[in-house]
């Protein structure tokens, strides 16, 4: 099912209350059927909720009902009797006889309730919206032009600008901007498809976000590996002097695992605050604020990856500080599960980063929360650094 469809599937799951809501919302939607005659009034749908919808809207409205609907590839509901006919056009405003252009009839719209009904049906025949994930697109087209422009009058009022063109002979009113797409939705009566652009721009925004980070680790990556190269050779220069490190030559910023290698050591442990050492789990390995922060964006990747709802994803993004995020995980249910995705993803970048000549282990914790996550080799690591 399309995005747009199920929004459709949402909005038909609306139970029409009032009768002043049903004949609105019926209003809207044979006016933007393009089927509405004065010999026949013929709707058109491959929705088979709007197919079932259609006729409980002619029933609560008028206590009429459709004198045939037709079931194949498409649902098709058919008018044809004259005084149905006449019925129908008398209750919107209008008379099969005299009207030759079809209008709204504002004065079914008085209440904000039954102007949201009608544009529910509208959108309903003659409505839109594009997946999310593609673009951000909702629009209402109709062959009458003139119940556009009133249209497009209407929503004005209700603070849904939208934008106008023609294409094929038919009037269309449109709207691009995400945020615009999600309010008009909701007051609709689908907070369930608005919630979804909503999420979709977020995860657009997270996307984003990390190719940003993984270009600057990339430009990053070429420097640290220059500075390894340059501290390596330092190192062998000294030797070959009679000079040992870090016996007779203190070593102040050289970058450790390289120097593990160099040094003949076998293993390492890295214990660190979960604020430094997250941003390994990006495969940031070069941890200093300066170079970048993807503290949020990692750690709402992974709260995301373990079933953290889109809302709460936004929260977290806005956090300044880790403490506060880890609170976010442990109030969804989610602290242990993402916590362990976090280990293994900063376990595995120290892992390829260090080779196959180097055991490597990884102890994370939180000055507030404590440890939060352990390789199972780190305490054995550690014991064995302490004792040698």
């Amino acid at each position: 099912m399309s995005f747009s469809s199920a929004a459709k599937a949402e909005l038909c799951r609306d139970n029409e209350t009032r009768k002043c809501c049903a004949l609105a919302e019926l209003c809207g939607a044979l006016l933007y059927c393009s089927g509405m005659g004065g010999d026949q009034i013929r709707l058109v749908t491959e929705s088979p909720d709007l197919a079932a919808r259609l006729p409980r809207l002619l029933r609560r409205a008028l206590k009429l009902d459709f004198d045939e609907v037709q079931e194949g590839g498409k649902y098709t509901l058919l008018i044809s009797d004259r005084e149905k006919i006449e019925a129908v056009f008398e209750a919107i405003g209008y008379s099969p006889a005299e009207s030759v252009t079809l209008h709204v009839n504002y004065g079914l719209l008085e209440k904000d309730c039954c102007r949201a009904a009608f544009l529910r049906g509208a959108f309903l025949t003659g409505g839109s919206v594009t997946d999310p994930a593609k673009r951000y697109h909702l629009e209402l087209a109709t062959n009458h032009h003139k119940v556009a422009r009133e249209t497009e009058s209407l929503l004005i009022e209700q603070g849904f600008a939208p934008k106008s063109t023609l294409r094929n002979g038919s009037a269309v009113l449109y709207y691009k901007q995400s945020e615009v797409i999600e309010d008009f939705l909701a007051w609709l009566g689908a907070p369930v498809a608005s919630m979804g652009i909503m999420e979709a721009k977020i995860e657009k925004d997270m996307k984003n976000k990390i190719n940003r980070i993984v270009n600057c680790d990339n430009a990053n990556t070429s420097k640290v590996v220059e500075a390894a190269q340059t501290q390596i050779a330092a190192i062998r220069a000294l030797r070959d002097l009679g000079k040992s490190v870090p016996e007779d030559v203190s070593v102040v910023g050289f970058d450790g695992i390289d120097l593990c290698r160099e040094l003949g050591f076998r293993g390492f442990v890295l214990v660190g605050h979960i604020g430094k050492l997250v941003k390994i789990a990006g495969n940031m390995l070069n941890t200093h604020s300066k170079y970048g922060d993807c503290r949020m964006d990692i750690m709402a990747a992974c709260g995301g990856a373990c079933g953290l709802r889109a809302p709460r994803i936004k929260e977290m993004l806005d956090c300044a500080a880790c403490d506060d995020a880890l609170r976010i995980l442990q109030e969804e249910g989610i602290y242990e599960e993402t916590l362990k995705l976090l280990t293994e993803r900063i376990a595995g970048n120290l892992r390829h980063r260090a080779g196959e000549e180097l055991e490597s282990g990884v102890l994370v914790f939180s000055n507030v929360y404590g440890i939060l996550g352990e390789t199972e080799n780190a305490r054995d690591l550690l014991k064995k650094a302490m004792e040698g």
